[in-house]
């Protein structure tokens, strides 16, 4: 990771009219900046309410992460491909109540016609990215499976 930290500072710094190095990434120690996020990828199994508790046991608004844009899925793909290709992903995404339909932690709704699909299986209420597609679809699966997860806060400027 620390190459890949290094090579992704090193473009971003490379850009011109991006400001200075502090104003760029003001991420925790062992996240990630992207954009206006900050990302950490662990590679301990958890449920997926033992996943979104440690999220934010490490900053109060850390949770499992959301996808809102195209970019944060790629970047999430990216980060975890590096480390691994065999493992499904928790991501804050689940079925809270019958006939509520899939919600973000956020509180926002899922949109069967956004960028980020489904894989078409749905054996459980809460959501993982599958290492079948590249970890860029998502599919359900029963909350209480251990799996490795992605954790997400907003950096305010």
């Amino acid at each position: 990771m620390l190459l890949f930290e290094t090579v992704a500072l090193l473009l971003l710094l490379s850009c011109p009219g991006l400001g200075k190095p502090t104003e760029l990434i003001s991420c925790l120690p062992g996240w990630s900046y992207s954009k206006t996020s900050c990302f950490r990828y662990f590679r301990s199994q958890r449920s997926w309410a033992e996943a979104e508790a440690h999220c934010q046991s490490l900053k109060k608004d850390a949770h499992l992460a959301t996808l809102h844009e195209a970019k944060d899925l790629h970047y999430i793909a990216l980060v975890v491909s590096y480390y691994q290709q065999t493992q499904p992903v928790w991501i804050g995404l689940n079925y809270p109540q019958k006939n509520q339909g899939w919600k973000w932690l956020d509180g926002s709704t899922y949109k069967s016609t956004s960028w980020l699909s489904a894989s078409g299986s749905h054996s459980g209420s809460c959501a993982e990215l599958s290492q079948d597609y590249g970890f860029k679809k998502w599919s359900g699966a029963d909350c209480h499976e251990a799996h490795h997860f992605v954790c997400k806060y907003t950096v305010l400027h």
